[in-house]
């Protein structure tokens, strides 16, 4: 174990101690030694940040400053959180090095009786009735107490619109279970799986994602791997074959077969067409030569091919002649 002592070292710093570990000591710590007052506690998720907020009676003056109680009670806090701490730092090289960065706020507590007290007679003095006479307010009020800031968050939240979950058909669910089973019928490939989400099911094929289905009235949408295109619906689950979901099928099988194919040939293919055009060559040498073909001749077979026809020149023979087939 390293002897390295830092410059500025708490007495109760232990490097045992993670800084979930200092934070949980750190709320029963700070809640035996200073009873009149109210401490959250929390840490950041990724960083190295350590935030107390202090609430009590006359920590605050009405224009949300510190009175003296305040300025003492946060010096006491940072000075006692300190103690789990170390400082390595040197500002003339611009090094940071801290076991955790202590954040100290000083709040005033307020009942939920007076802030909704509060928020009435806000309503009552400047006619508010709605979100806009709320912004407009806010706007004009040239000083908040912290009364007031807390009213008018609760009147914030409470002309917020509020959204409604959507509501799930059951007709749609039902039929959609049918449609599933038809898609897996479809499709040599069994392995389609959904998922439901607050309103759309996203079907999957394999690793791909099919479709998203909106689950109140089973409108079918194209879309990346997170989200539907709205703007561009493709059928509904009720259209029996959609030619949207027979296309994306097709394009699936046609990537399997190709993966496939690319390892069994020991190369790999940038489309579809090109590997499907190498098979054709492969089947053709292989039926005129009698012999298997090499990956030289398969793929000068497949670049003379235009189509389904087979106007090309096969191979050479061993003078290097061409052999026109």
């Amino acid at each position: 174990m390293s002897n390295y002592h830092f410059k500025v070292q708490g007495d109760r710093y232990n490097p045992a101690l993670s800084r979930a570990d200092i934070a949980a000591i750190l709320r029963k710590e700070l809640k035996a030694m200073f009873p009149r007052h109210t401490f959250s506690l929390s840490k950041s998720t990724r960083g190295r940040s350590i935030f107390v907020t202090a609430s009590g009676k006359g920590l605050l003056t009405d224009d949300a400053q510190m009175t003296e109680l305040g300025v003492e009670l946060r010096k006491q806090v940072t000075t006692f959180c300190n103690r789990w701490n170390f400082d390595d730092s040197d500002p003339h090289s611009d090094y940071c090095h801290v076991n955790f960065y202590l954040h100290v706020e000083i709040d005033e507590r307020i009942s939920r009786a007076d802030i909704a007290a509060e928020a009435d007679r806000l309503k009552r003095d400047y006619w508010i009735t709605d979100m806009a006479t709320l912004r407009e307010t806010m706007f004009n009020l040239e000083e908040w107490s912290p009364l007031t800031r807390k009213a008018l968050h609760s009147l914030e939240a409470e002309f917020k619109p509020k959204t409604r979950k959507p509501e799930r058909n059951h007709a749609v669910t039902t039929e959609f279970l049918k449609w599933v089973e038809k898609v897996k019928s479809w499709t040599s490939n069994p392995a389609v799986q959904f998922d439901r989400g607050p309103k759309y099911w996203k079907v999957i094929l394999g690793s791909r994602v099919l479709c998203f289905v909106d689950g109140t009235n089973g409108t079918i949408y194209k879309g990346s791997y997170r989200t539907p295109q709205k703007d561009s619906p493709r059928g509904t689950i009720f259209d029996g074959f959609n030619p949207f979901i027979k296309g994306r099928l097709l394009q699936k099988q046609e990537f399997d077969w190709m993966v496939r194919f690319s390892a069994a040939v020991g190369r790999q293919f940038p489309s579809f067409d090109d590997a499907w055009a190498c098979a054709k060559a492969q089947r053709k040498l292989r039926s005129v030569l009698g012999r298997e073909p090499t990956h030289d001749e398969i793929q000068h077979e497949a670049d003379g091919m235009d189509g389904s026809s087979y106007p090309v020149l096969a191979v050479r023979n061993q003078a290097g002649d061409p052999l026109w087939l």
